[in-house]
């Protein structure tokens, strides 16, 4: 399984990003193109990562560049995007705020809300950065970067709920 895991976060998904940004490239779709080189270079960097983060953001990356961005998931179904914020905020959140056992009950939510709406918060700044670099469109405007800040916010409280109710489950795994 290990070995299979490692296949595809070494070779096969920056290839088939690599791939799908070079359709964009060639096709004129200069937004995607960009996109689609990020997504290589994040899923490069979670390689630094323990096996259990960089596992958690490549699917990430892979789940928005190729259902987000090549399905359209992003604009045919409107539920996708908070979907996605929530679902990621509270995966990384617990994978992060986990690692402090000794955190009681309000340290652990405050930790956990707190982590994911400053992650949220910085992935909206990488948003607005990209967006004045490249002229990308990924930031639709204050009532979507509001809704995703929102959306991170009940991920972090998500995280929190599983990190208190299941905390050996959540924390045994370093």
């Amino acid at each position: 399984m290990r070995s299979a895991t490692r296949f595809v976060t070494t070779l096969a998904a920056p290839t088939m990003a690599a791939g799908l940004g070079l359709f964009w490239l060639v096709g004129g779709d200069r937004k995607f193109a960009v996109i689609a080189l990020v997504a290589v270079l994040l899923i490069y960097a979670a390689n630094t990562c323990q096996w259990f983060a960089r596992d958690c953001l490549q699917v990430m990356v892979v789940v928005h560049l190729y259902l987000g961005m090549a399905a359209d998931f992003y604009h045919t179904l409107f539920w996708f995007d908070e979907l996605f914020h929530v679902l990621a905020m509270a995966w990384l959140t617990a994978i992060f705020v986990r690692r402090f056992e000794a955190l009681g009950l309000v340290s652990t939510s405050v930790l956990a809300i707190t982590l994911s709406l400053a992650l949220g918060a910085g992935w909206e700044i990488f948003e607005f950065a990209i967006d004045s670099a490249f002229q990308l469109g990924a930031q639709q405007g204050l009532l979507d970067t509001n809704f995703d800040l929102i959306a991170d916010g009940v991920g972090g409280l998500l995280a929190a709920v599983f990190l208190t109710v299941s905390p050996v489950t959540a924390r045994s795994a370093h």
